[in-house]
């Protein structure tokens, strides 16, 4: 009660988002990938598995997406051997011992591929939080 009248009420919503985030907000993500200026977006499974496995996919098939791109998580699966599994039952160690990698559907909401929807490995989004 006490902390209510202390916080601005921006504050008191912004403190409230952090402490119970609604679905829509956990599945923000932004694209960052240190090493190049962005990620391929893949838009089915095969160009998925041809770029995780050998890293090289036709140019044609694959969207380049720029670091800073926003967008949602639509769904996140393992791939493993050239399926998406879901969902994968070990820990981190076992995961790339078997070569398993984490993706997820990503759907651009904003910039010029707006609308388009790809497979991305998930190591290349982190969380949106429209308060930090």
């Amino acid at each position: 009660m006490v902390l209510s009248c202390i916080l601005t009420p921006l504050a008191a919503v912004i403190l409230l988002d952090l402490l119970y985030p609604s679905r829509e907000s956990t599945m923000r993500r932004v694209v960052t990938n240190r090493y190049e200026d962005g990620v391929l977006l893949a838009p089915d499974l095969p160009t998925l598995d041809s770029f995780v496995s050998t890293r090289a996919v036709c140019p044609g098939t694959v969207i380049a997406i720029p670091n800073g791109t926003k967008g949602r998580a639509l769904d996140t699966k393992f791939l493993r051997g050239g399926r998406l599994v879901d969902p994968y039952p070990a820990n981190e160690m076992i995961m790339e011992r078997d070569h398993a990698v984490r993706v997820e559907l990503f759907e651009v909401t904003e910039g010029s591929y707006r609308g388009s929807k790809g497979w991305v490995e998930a190591q290349f989004l982190r969380p949106d939080f429209k308060a930090l």
